[in-house]
């Protein structure tokens, strides 16, 4: 059963960084769309679940501790990357209310730990995203040119997320490779885990450390 992967995986994750799991979320397995109607979900629930299932993505939902886990051709998606989520959101007062600036980091941080979980349980899986120039370098405009020519093969990506899923993915697979290689040890990930980066320019400051020490950039 799905519940029981999901389990599982946050069991195992848990286990290899020294994490405690004080409760476990409410996990929804959904196949076909009719399986979602049938589901019985609140409305506003049943919506978000809809634009999420046209692309085959699991999310987790920390408001209602819940785990969505979609599955396309009996293959089962998005286990381990929200598992991690749900991990994550176990940090102390981890759901911040400051203001935007503060959340495109932080996101990025958690999408490295969601990728670095994923590659715990799937080792040989790839990241996609490293098919595309870094855009840490690029002035905002390069920016701008840039997503626009690729816009036709990651149509559904806006700006901000297309830099939290580069980023988050590129910095997560190079955390695995470290972690595994003895160059990061499992303190230092336990650290990320549970630090909810509650300071203002925490998570930045943070996101820029592991730039530095996992993916320098490149001088020109």
């Amino acid at each position: 059963m799905v519940e029981v992967m999901v389990y599982d995986a946050i069991d195992e994750i848990a286990e290899e960084i020294g994490l405690g799991i004080p409760f476990y979320p409410q996990v929804y397995h959904f196949g076909e769309k009719e399986d979602l109607k049938a589901s019985r979900l609140p409305e506003i629930i049943l919506n978000k679940c809809t634009e999420r299932i046209k692309f085959n993505e699991s999310f987790f939902w920390q408001n209602l501790n819940s785990i969505f886990i979609f599955v396309d051709k009996e293959k089962v998606m998005g286990i381990g990357e929200e598992s991690a989520h749900f991990l994550r959101s176990l940090a102390p007062l981890y759901k911040s209310k400051k203001v935007d600036k503060e959340t495109l980091p932080k996101r990025t941080i958690d999408e490295t730990l969601a990728f670095f979980s994923s590659k715990l349980r799937m080792p040989d899986r790839i990241n996609n995203f490293e098919a595309y120039k870094d855009i840490v370098p690029m002035s905002p405009l390069q920016v701008n040119m840039f997503l626009e020519q690729i816009k036709e093969s990651l149509p559904n990506l806006t700006k901000d997320e297309f830099f939290i899923y580069q980023q988050g993915y590129g910095l997560g697979d190079r955390l695995y490779y470290a972690y595994v290689q003895g160059q990061f040890s499992k303190k230092r990930i336990k650290d990320l885990f549970t630090n909810s980066f509650r300071e203002e320019g925490s998570a930045l400051d943070k996101f820029w450390k592991l730039r530095k020490e996992l993916w320098p950039i490149e001088q020109r």
